[in-house]
């Protein structure tokens, strides 16, 4: 299940940015939507890494 978090992750994503095409029809605006969100998350990952580490003698 934890090999598939980002994939579910990117599920929703696209989930949330095809509700966003229906109810504005405008596909630049889902579509940036999508890019933000999915920038976020990553950025967001790769911020935290360090903060999740198994081993936290990691320095």
């Amino acid at each position: 299940m934890k090999r598939f978090k980002h994939l579910f992750v990117i599920l929703i994503i696209l989930i949330v940015a095809a509700s966003v095409y229906l109810f504005k029809n405008d596909i630049f605006f889902a579509f940036y939507t999508f890019m933000g969100l999915m920038m976020l998350y990553f950025g967001l990952t790769i911020l935290l890494a360090p903060f999740s580490t198994k081993n936290k003698n990691v320095h």
